[in-house]
């Protein structure tokens, strides 16, 4: 017994030196593209890192649609013309029909997966003026005219016309336009929707992912940018994504669609833009096919909202080359497809709280058959879910079991919780000290710059310390787990050689 117990133990010291040499690395895998989902993308990332076996080790870059075509595309790589920069590329607009055949005569084969669909709205910080149903209304000839700078003051008699409520706005206070800085699918998507509205006013050569914007225009890179610059100068405006615009508390603009309604972004039908589309034969019935015709724009529907973006993942077909990193980068777009992720008819998935709209059935069945053509090496990645336990298979390696999870997951999923209810809180005291019924609750807005000062403030000041201290234990947990992280990695992965020298040296 001792002898056989001798045998497995020195069997198991094996298993294990086998394993620990095979994996003296994590896969990587490294993308670089749109700053809209890139939210989404980095959540993906956090889930699959926790629950991987062998380590993974996945980034994402968020530097914009075109920086992201760039990178994928390869045409300049020092490398080797046409190599790519990074695994895979992301953007919020299809790769240029001359991009995509020159990829395809350099010997590749791109492939378009599409991952979410987003609204690109626009906001602004007009005193006085809310978003919703009497807010600032728009047309696309008018946002043409105050994009190019023909309107430049917010009392012109165009923008009084459909906004009598401006009335009031001091004489000849002037519009601050903010736009991308760089090459931005949002560009894109926005400057292509006002010259389908309004040629007149918008001619193509002003169409694309940067564009030649009039003096006067205020640059800012990525969403965050911008909506940095509306929040720190009233009377501005500027085109965002609108899931981003509405976590920070945006106001957004009433725009009309084209059925003639004004209508924001928050009660628009999101999908119902991909549905035309589709119905139109804008989609190509493959993938591996150029995508350069799909733009959601203006399309008809009385709910439907007028500036679509559909978010693609820009693969090779042949990931061969990649090595264990191909197997690992199919996986990571299988599971951004998951319903865990998009959602079911009878649950939202996780880009829900990111404000996107999920895939349509139609076109999931052709990411299916693209994902189903790529060509990997090495081993292939399975999953077990939250839900349903695998014994023994699930403890394999290359298993992202739903079992594994960081505890900095837990925290912030259980923060997020009591935020949410202390801010319900918050939105029961202001309304029973005579908040306006019509003002936007605090469950759906920011943190408030202070509180007020009236004598009846007592439990609502409670509330928002209790609030403030939910989020300051969010960041400190999150900071402390990203810490914690990096410093077991710079452990675990100290190289054979490095550890004797150090040992030499003691």
């Amino acid at each position: 017994r001792r002898k056989a117990g001798a045998l497995l133990g020195a069997a198991l010291a094996v298993a294990l030196c086998a394993g620990a040499a095979a994996h003296d690395r994590p896969v990587e895998l490294h993308g670089s593209g749109t700053t809209n989902p890139s939210k989404l993308v980095w959540l993906a990332i956090d889930d699959l890192t926790a629950r991987a076996n062998p380590e993974v080790h996945i980034t994402y870059r968020a530097v914009g649609s075109g920086t992201g075509q760039h990178e994928f595309v390869g045409e300049a790589n020092e490398a080797g013309a046409f190599a790519p920069y990074t695994h895979f590329g992301s953007g919020d607009i299809p790769l240029k029909e001359e991009d995509f055949d020159a990829v395809k005569a350099a010997g590749r084969e791109p492939l378009h997966v599409p991952y979410v669909l987003g609204a690109i709205s626009v906001f602004h910080s007009v005193p006085g003026v809310e978003s919703g149903s009497g807010g600032l209304n728009m047309t696309g000839c008018l946002l043409s005219q105050i994009f190019r700078r023909d309107i430049t003051t917010w009392d012109h008699p165009s923008i009084l016309r459909f906004n009598p409520g401006l009335q009031g706005v001091p004489a000849g206070t002037p519009i601050s336009v903010v736009r991308r800085v760089h090459g931005s699918s949002s560009t894109a998507s926005f400057t292509e929707y006002l010259h389908v509205a309004c040629p007149s006013e918008w001619p193509a050569e002003l169409v694309g992912k940067t564009v030649d914007w009039p003096e006067g225009t205020v640059a800012a890179q990525g969403s965050d940018g911008v909506s940095d610059a509306l929040d720190a100068a009233p009377y501005s405006i500027g085109y965002i994504d609108a899931g981003h615009g509405h976590r920070l508390g945006l106001k957004e603009i009433e725009l009309q669609n084209a059925d003639g309604r004004y209508i924001d972004s928050k009660r628009a039908n999101v999908g119902a833009a991909a549905a035309r589309a589709l119905a139109q034969g804008l989609l190509p019935s493959s993938l591996d096919q150029s995508c350069h015709r799909v733009k959601l724009l203006n399309m008809p529907g009385p709910d439907t909202w007028p500036i679509v973006a559909m978010s693609y993942f820009y693969l090779d077909r042949d990931l061969t080359a990649l090595g264990d990193s191909g197997p690992l980068l199919k996986a990571f777009v299988e599971y951004v497809l998951s319903p865990e992720v998009q959602g079911t008819a009878d649950s939202e998935g996780k880009i829900a709280q990111f404000g996107f709209s999920p895939v349509p059935p139609e076109v999931m069945a052709l990411n299916r058959q693209a994902l189903d053509s790529l060509q990997t090496a090495g081993q292939a990645w399975t999953f077990e879910s939250a839900d349903e336990t695998i014994k023994g298979g699930g403890a394999l390696e290359y298993v992202f079991s739903g079992k594994r999870q960081a505890y900095g997951a837990y925290q912030r999923e259980n923060l997020a919780l009591q935020i949410k209810g202390l801010a319900g809180r918050l939105d029961g005291v202001q309304a029973e000290s005579g908040r306006p019924a019509d003002a936007q609750p605090a469950s759906q807005v920011s943190l408030p710059a202070s509180s007020d000062d009236d004598g009846d403030g007592g439990d609502r000041a409670l509330v928002l310390a209790a609030l403030s201290l939910s989020v300051v234990s969010l960041v400190v947990a999150l900071a402390s787990c990203g810490a914690l992280l990096h410093m077991r990695s710079k452990v675990k992965h100290l190289r054979a050689s490095d550890t004797e020298s150090l040992a030499t040296k003691v």
